[in-house]
């Protein structure tokens, strides 16, 4: 990353005229992390933080491009340090879940996907990751749960119902594994999941 680090030394001891406050800054730094350009991205969300140092949100948002980077030790830092900010701050325990399940901390995961789901109720993304968490340990019926109570929430998510049929499946409980397999194809799965489910159902029927 040395030519990044060439192209942009400038911004990281300037604040570039441009972007006056630390909200641009923190804006941009999204693109860039959207873009999947992490290195602006953080540089952006450096200046936001010198310029308001107290931004539950941004430390949420460098950790979170750190995450992606794979530098889990200043990922952990930021969303602790945005955490001692604003212990409400929803969002950040959604990020640092999502980290620690990507990380195979399953139980940190779970843990933070509820203290999410308490600040948010009908917090869906985090209702079906903690979902896929209790699945991987291989508790069924806190998957169960968690799979039912997104399309509680929102009957028409397709991953819901794949999910809580792949459960069933892997449960010998073929009929329900069947109704909620033609259920996610009549809603709409990504290619790559279309063509599991509907090798599955022909197997199945």
């Amino acid at each position: 990353m040395g030519f990044l680090k060439k192209l942009f030394s400038s911004s990281q001891t300037a604040v570039d005229p441009l972007l006056p406050n630390a909200e641009a800054y923190n804006k941009r730094g999204c693109v860039y992390a959207k873009n999947g350009d992490q290195d602006r991205a953080i540089i952006d969300f450096n200046q936001a933080i010198r310029l308001s140092p107290r931004s539950a949100s941004v430390y949420n948002n460098r950790g979170s491009s750190y995450a992606v980077k794979g530098d889990f030790n200043h990922t952990f830092s930021d969303f602790a340090k945005a955490i001692e900010l604003d212990p409400q701050y929803s969002d950040v325990y959604y990020s640092r879940g999502t980290a620690y399940a990507n990380l195979g901390e399953y139980d940190h995961a779970i843990n933070d996907f509820a203290r999410h789901i308490e600040l948010e109720p009908q917090a869906i993304g985090a209702y079906i990751n903690r979902g896929n968490c209790y699945a991987t340990k291989g508790d069924i019926p806190n998957a169960l749960a968690d799979y039912s109570k997104v399309i509680e929430l929102n009957p028409q998510y397709a991953t819901a119902y794949k999910n809580r049929g792949v459960i069933y499946l892997n449960n010998s409980d073929n009929k329900h594994a069947v109704i909620d397999f033609e259920k996610a194809l009549e809603l709409g799965l990504d290619t790559s999941d279309e063509q599991q489910v509907t090798a599955v159902l022909k197997k199945l029927r």
